[in-house]
């Protein structure tokens, strides 16, 4: 279970990349692609936040990983999943109609082309 004080500093942080136990991930290569956007939420709702970030960690897959960041006083969360070919995440993200896929070397975000 993540604590509200956690969630307070990974906001303040401007998001991160949890897996299912609730551990920030960080990795040296690859690429996260989002399978699924799941809210927006108001940045002052940290109660909110925090119950709806438990309950997805408890519900994911264990190859899954939570999306968190943050823009304009909103918290985006998302499920996402991490791809080690290039190729394979642009495919696996045009599939799903996502805007980019995050390249974790760069830490960008690599835009798709349609």
């Amino acid at each position: 279970m993540i604590t509200k004080t956690r969630i307070k500093n990974i906001i303040k942080n401007g998001g991160a990349t949890l897996n299912k136990q609730g551990n920030a991930k960080n990795y040296k290569s690859g690429y996260q692609v989002s399978k699924k956007d799941l809210f927006i939420l108001d940045i002052e709702n940290i109660e909110n936040i925090t119950t709806i970030i438990n309950n997805t960690l408890n519900n994911m897959q264990n190859d899954e990983f939570l999306g968190l960041w943050v823009d304009n006083n909103k918290v985006y969360i998302d499920l996402s999943i991490k791809i080690s070919n290039l190729q394979k995440a642009v495919n696996f993200g045009k599939k799903l109609k996502q805007i980019s896929i995050f390249e974790w070397s760069t830490k960008n975000c690599i835009y798709l082309k349609y």
